[in-house]
């Protein structure tokens, strides 16, 4: 048996980089941080390719069986399918198209469980990084009215509970 080297791994949070010695390259929990990590454009960006992705890969899915879902528009099959899987994965489901076959309702129902775990990981993902902590100093002039950054080159943070009252 082959025995893995230990690596380096590199993990960067905002401005800071944390770097582990002697562990194994990737690991789950490295996912994540690596999402946490992100900054909030890339995170939106991963967010919409990944739901844009699953209603692609649903969509190929239920177009395996040409006619696993009633109530088409008459418009391109496959934009029925993948709408179809818009509503299905946001578990939305407006009623003028539905699953016919049981092929139909087994892929509905993978996806719409899919749907759901992603909703509840995805609101995970957004509240620990909206709760995150973020350490930034504040300072007060003489009088302590007028409050500002104590290092500037931390880029966000907010104003102490005190001043806003």
């Amino acid at each position: 048996m082959r025995q893995r080297k230990p690596s380096h791994v590199s993990i960067r949070s905002g401005q800071v980089e944390f770097v582990k010695v002697g562990t194994d390259a990737w690991r789950w929990r490295d996912v994540y941080r690596w999402l946490l990590g992100l900054r909030w454009p890339q995170f939106a960006a991963f967010v919409a390719s990944l739901y844009v992705g699953l209603n692609l890969f649903f969509a190929a899915l239920y177009s395996l069986q040409q006619d696993s879902i009633a109530g088409s528009t008459g418009g391109h099959w496959f934009f029925d399918y993948f709408f179809f899987s818009v509503q299905t994965l946001a578990t939305v489901g407006y009623g003028h198209m539905y699953p016919q076959t049981l092929y139909g309702h087994i892929v509905s129902t993978v996806e719409i469980m899919t749907g759901i775990f992603l909703l509840a990981a995805m609101t995970g993902l957004i509240f620990v990084r909206f709760s995150r902590h973020c350490a930034v100093e504040w300072e007060a002039d003489t009088h302590g009215a007028n409050w500002q950054r104590k290092s500037a080159q931390h880029g966000r943070g907010r104003v102490p509970d005190h001043v806003l009252a």
